[in-house]
């Protein structure tokens, strides 16, 4: 008897897994990214809007930032699942988005540490991106601030938090 996807996929995404993902976006034609790009943001319209609404007030070059941030960590849980996730209804997104403020902001009030994101590998990969030089819009290197980095890594937990829950339910 075969194995099932969950006896072969690993629990967690790793860092190899990141870096296949990233290297496969890459070396696509750029008329072939950009199609991979318009397929995700219409299979996943909830999820883009919010992490839009998030980052739009920091200024087109961030939230650019964080479109194609997010545009990355779902390909890699497509990769990981074997195909891309079904779409994430808007209710969901804002119910987990609350979910996860109410157990950050808990564990703020408490003084316990916060709870552990699902795959902290790519936590840690968001985490490093949002801490990466970018292009503003006159042209120029920038940083996010730690605010907006702040703001953006919460959206980004709930993200994950997400899609995580997306793959698990596939299993």
């Amino acid at each position: 008897m075969a194995p099932s996807n969950e006896e072969r996929r690993p629990a967690e995404v790793t860092d190899a897994m990141i870096d296949e993902t990233l290297s496969r976006i890459v070396a696509l034609a750029p008329d072939a990214e950009e199609a991979a790009f318009h397929a995700f943001a219409a299979r996943q319209p909830h999820i883009v809007a919010f992490v839009a609404a998030v980052s739009e007030e920091y200024g087109d070059a961030v939230e650019e930032l964080a479109v194609d941030l997010l545009y990355e960590i779902d390909a890699v849980f497509a990769d990981f699942a074997g195909a891309p996730l079904p779409t994430i209804p808007d209710d969901v997104v804002q119910r987990t988005s609350l979910a996860v403020v109410s157990a950050l902001e808990a564990a703020l009030v408490s003084g316990a540490p916060a709870p552990e994101p699902p795959q902290p590998r790519l936590m840690a990969f968001v985490e490093e991106s949002l801490g990466e030089t970018f292009e503003d819009e006159d042209g120029e290197s920038n940083e996010l601030g730690e605010d907006e980095r702040a703001e953006l890594l919460i959206a980004f937990r709930t993200v994950v938090t997400l899609l995580d829950d997306a793959l698990r339910a596939q299993a």
